[in-house]
């Protein structure tokens, strides 16, 4: 599998937003790769506390194949995991498995409304826009969560857009996704990071 690290922290971008989680960074482009069985203890062995596990990077059904398998080597173990995806979603596909729950944010309104066939046949859980209600304007009708699009311009602009999408999601029942600070975001070391010589 194609991975840059596995790391405990706080789910911060679908509605589990503060959940903990085992996440799984996976990159198809800058990566290690580690066989799915090694993967696979090594989350057992460093997170046996984490009941989620949380796919996450890009395009990550591009390694669906091994996903499935390292879902299916924790499936064997004693303790039940709850799998959730995240994703932009280019190559989400007519079947939930083995995730329990999806969320993509579509980048394009043809994905965006593909992701609500997928959401009406409950294939998907979630479907997530990054806005500040001008950029990707086209994508919030098909919305179930908004999250505030975030610059670093002027002091105080990130405000005005987080209550500006936080007024629209109360007025239009949407879930509203903050986000944590950014030097929170990441943690400061991964539990396992593979050296990439």
């Amino acid at each position: 599998m194609k991975i840059n690290g596995v790391f405990n922290h706080i789910i911060t971008e679908s509605a589990y937003y503060g959940y903990p989680a085992t996440i799984i960074e996976l990159n198809n482009f800058h990566y290690v790769t580690i066989p799915n069985d090694i993967l696979s203890k090594k989350m057992i062995e460093l997170s046996p506390k984490q009941k989620i596990v949380l796919w996450k990077g890009d395009e990550a059904l591009k390694q669906l194949d091994d996903i499935g398998e390292v879902v299916e080597i924790l499936d064997n173990e004693e303790e039940q995991y709850y799998h959730h995806l995240e994703t932009s979603g280019k190559f989400v596909y007519d079947n939930k498995k083995p995730f329990f729950y999806i969320c993509t944010t579509p980048k394009t309104e043809e994905d965006a409304d593909y992701h609500q066939y997928l959401l009406e046949k409950e294939k998907i859980d979630d479907i997530r826009v990054i806005t500040d209600l001008k950029f990707n304007s086209n994508l919030i009708q098909y919305a179930t969560i908004l999250a505030p699009k975030r610059t670093c311009v002027k002091k105080g602009g990130n405000k005005k857009v987080e209550q500006s999408v936080l007024e629209y999601c109360i007025e239009n029942s949407i879930k509203y996704l903050g986000k944590i600070h950014c030097d929170t975001c990441k943690p400061k070391v991964k539990l396992y990071a593979p050296s990439l010589n």
